[in-house]
């Protein structure tokens, strides 16, 4: 039973998913920490008006007295990515709920770590924040609901997780893969059966 129905994650709807949609607009991204539990307060202000930002957020569900709740919290809290000009910074700065906002030095780098969490939320599998970026082997997913991702494979007890960091943040997300659905990165292609 949900508590409440979830917030938009994103403004645009299509701003992680949609390439060319930041080429038209100038600015730059942000990280936005936020005073405490502010972030959907923050996105619902930069929603109105009319900012960029993106807060990913993933379902959490517990039970309590026998009833099964579910709400939707911010997968790396204190934060929210805003895109904008200096307008938008001003505008973000407004609304009193940012404690300070972070200066992102590799802007493709923060979009496309962003984009790929943003594919293993939409995959509704269950995602869980990793505390600390984990050392371990480069793959790409080869079949599943993450076809075409690439991360770290990592073991958690009898699960192999795929784990996609957010480098800029130190922080990761990490869902259970099969390992039939992993291939190594750079692995040579088969070579053909000689005849």
């Amino acid at each position: 039973m949900p508590l409440l129905p979830p917030e938009p994650s994103a403004y645009p709807d299509n701003l992680l998913t949609e390439p060319t949609l930041l080429a038209d607009r100038p600015g730059r991204w942000w990280a936005v920490y936020t005073k405490a539990k502010g972030e959907k307060a923050l996105a619902r202000h930069l929603r109105g008006r009319a900012v960029a930002h993106y807060v990913p957020l993933h379902r959490h569900t517990w039970t309590n007295k026998g009833r099964k709740f579910t709400s939707h919290l911010p997968l790396f809290p204190g934060y929210v990515f805003m895109y904008g000009d200096d307008q938008a910074r001003v505008a973000a700065l407004e609304s009193n709920l940012i404690s300070r906002m972070l200066d992102v030095p590799d802007q493709k780098r923060l979009l496309n770590d962003l984009r790929r969490v943003d594919r293993m939320l939409s995959a509704e599998v269950p995602v869980d924040r990793a505390d600390a970026l984990v050392p371990g082997q480069p793959v790409e997913i080869i079949a599943g609901p993450f076809q075409g991702l690439q991360g770290t494979l990592v073991r958690h007890g009898n699960q192999l997780r795929l784990v996609v960091a957010v480098t800029f943040l130190q922080q990761a997300v990490s869902a259970e893969v099969e390992g039939w659905m992993v291939e190594p990165v750079g692995r040579p292609a088969m070579a053909a059966a000689s005849g």
